[in-house]
């Protein structure tokens, strides 16, 4: 072969590899972007977590992928308001004993969580759940629950509580709304 044809040989391997580069970082980027619109603030504190880009959008992928495994559904109508009636019950005795209201209020959504359908897996878990279904609302979850564990310990002041209490409240809230009218203030959202 000749040099010139070396050369020409060479500039295209040098092309195809330089286009399969600049491919890549673009599929890359737009896979972060899609990842950063689905979870919202949650991307950035699994980037936080993780170390890496590269390794936050594995840990939310995998989130994604074990919640479509997961068949959700509403809560009847007679068990919602049985939900309603002992999250008053919770509610009222947050003035006696804040920091038993607060692990009643925790249990509370985690049994809404799982009459849903959500894995009964343990917090973490469902916390995880949360932030691919309701980025909007995880940090709040995960805040009210790192509060409920200090205030179990004796470490969290009422304040810290009442706060928890009020972010349990919207993640309760949320998980006794029926699928239909999540979809409809998705849609107003946008």
């Amino acid at each position: 072969m000749s040099t010139t044809a070396w050369i020409v040989l060479a500039i295209v391997v040098v092309a195809v590899i330089v286009a399969a580069i600049v491919i890549m970082s673009v599929l890359r980027g737009r896979r972060r972007r899609q990842l950063r619109d689905r979870f919202g603030p949650e991307y950035d504190r699994t980037v936080d977590a993780t170390g890496s880009e590269r390794k936050a959008a594995k840990d939310l992928q995998e989130r994604a992928g074990r919640r479509d495994e997961v068949e959700l559904h509403d809560i009847e109508p007679q068990r919602r308001e049985v939900f309603r009636g002992e999250w008053s019950g919770v509610q009222a005795s947050f003035v006696d004993d804040p920091s038993d209201a607060v692990s009643n209020a925790a249990r509370l959504v985690h049994d809404a969580m799982t009459e849903r359908g959500y894995p009964d897996d343990g917090r973490a878990s469902q916390i995880d759940m949360v932030s691919v279904d309701h980025p909007d609302l995880v940090q709040k979850f995960r805040s009210a629950h790192e509060a409920s564990v200090r205030g179990r310990s004796g470490d969290a002041e009422t304040e810290e509580l009442r706060v928890a209490m009020l972010r349990y409240r919207a993640v309760f809230d949320r998980m006794l709304t029926p699928e239909h009218r999540e979809a409809e203030r998705s849609e107003s959202r946008r």
